[in-house]
């Protein structure tokens, strides 16, 4: 486990197979409604592609490395990641990034 104290984001990207993609959807609500349990998750925000309805896009923000890390034991994506792979076009991509507190933040 990190101990890194910074605030910590995430943006996921899925492009999901468009035969898969409500089942996709299904799954993510479950780890939505899971997140809410998370006290250390600031931001779950699920957003979908104008130019591809295939393409998933969350936005997650953590108060640190180890509140995103235990998102990972989040009962929803302990459930859909053995299915993920065959949902999936492209592998999963997700970026982290540490919020710049010298830039400030705006709503």
């Amino acid at each position: 486990m990190s101990t890194d104290t910074r605030a910590l984001a995430q943006v996921v990207v899925l492009q999901a197979k468009p035969e898969r993609t409500e089942d996709l959807r299904a799954a993510l609500e479950v780890v939505r409604h899971h997140v809410d349990d998370e006290p250390g998750t600031l931001q779950w925000t699920l957003h979908v592609s104008v130019q591809d309805p295939d393409t998933i896009v969350i936005y997650e923000v953590y108060v640190d490395q180890a509140a995103a890390e235990a998102h990972g034991l989040n009962p929803g994506l302990v459930a859909v990641f053995p299915e993920l792979d065959s949902m999936l076009r492209a592998p999963l991509d997700i970026r982290e990034l540490i919020v710049d507190p010298a830039a400030g933040a705006r709503p």
